[in-house]
């Protein structure tokens, strides 16, 4: 099957192309969907790339959230001065992502499409409440993380933003697969203003789960409800203790 590339310079023409020239798919980065075109071939007669319309880029914050474009690199994410300057913690699990040239290409909306269960700005979501803002509705994490890889979205659908609140203080821990970089197990944990926890665990091939903590209570208290929903073995039961007391000591 021959596929066709067009390169619309709006956000409209991207989904008018989508409805229009179907089957289509839309790219970014091109991180999942050029592997999958070399293992089965394409699967759609017509590739769309989104990756340099304007309405699908920006980072911006106001006093409660931060704002993310679909089309922001891992890269850009974890090296801009606002990120940086507002959630560092989500700065540096942008530049914890797979290896450079993943980082370079891949966006966050691809992630969130290819991986909606296990990437890591999924535990970053979990815990800030994150926001998604596509072409068609509105949507949280959950609507995101309860259905299966690239079905998320309607076939016509583009995710433009993501939103997540600022805490007072965050951290992500991840343990890394040794060779492809992603997150076996991984932990964002969050304090409010109020000094209440939030405690979001990603675990590979399991659904994430988050635990809220009211304040004053330790941090150590969220573990079992974490191992128990996310069916964690001995070892990664392990891991999550230490990335919990090393939390506690940093927040």
């Amino acid at each position: 099957m021959t596929s066709h590339f067009h390169r619309p310079a709006t956000l409209d023409g991207a989904v008018r192309l989508l409805q229009e020239r179907a089957p289509s798919l839309a790219i970014a980065g091109g991180q999942s969907v050029l592997p999958d075109l070399h293992r089965t071939g394409p699967a759609a007669t017509h590739l769309i790339a989104i990756d340099q319309i304007g309405a699908l880029h920006g980072i911006e914050a106001d006093d409660t959230h931060l704002h993310l474009g679909g089309a922001e690199t891992h890269h850009l994410i974890g090296h801009s001065d606002l990120v940086r300057a507002t959630l560092p913690a989500l700065a540096e699990l942008a530049l914890m992502i797979g290896d450079p040239q993943i980082r370079h290409r891949g966006t966050i909306a691809g992630a969130l499409v290819a991986k909606p269960q296990d990437t890591d700005y999924v535990a970053a979501l979990l815990a800030l409440d994150g926001h998604i803002r596509t072409t068609r509705r509105s949507l949280n994490i959950a609507d995101l993380t309860n259905v299966p890889a690239k079905a998320c979205l309607l076939p016509d659908e583009l995710i433009i933003s993501i939103s997540v609140r600022r805490p007072e203080a965050a951290l992500y821990q991840k343990h890394a697969h040794p060779a492809a970089g992603y997150a076996a197990l991984g932990l964002f944990c969050a304090r409010s203003p109020d000094q209440t926890h939030c405690l979001a665990l990603i675990a590979q091939g399991r659904s994430p789960c988050r635990v809220d903590l009211p304040a004053g209570q330790p941090l150590a208290e969220a573990g079992p409800d974490l191992v128990t929903h996310a069916g964690l073995t001995p070892f990664e039961a392990a891991l999550l203790a230490h990335f919990i007391g090393h939390a506690d000591t940093a927040l």
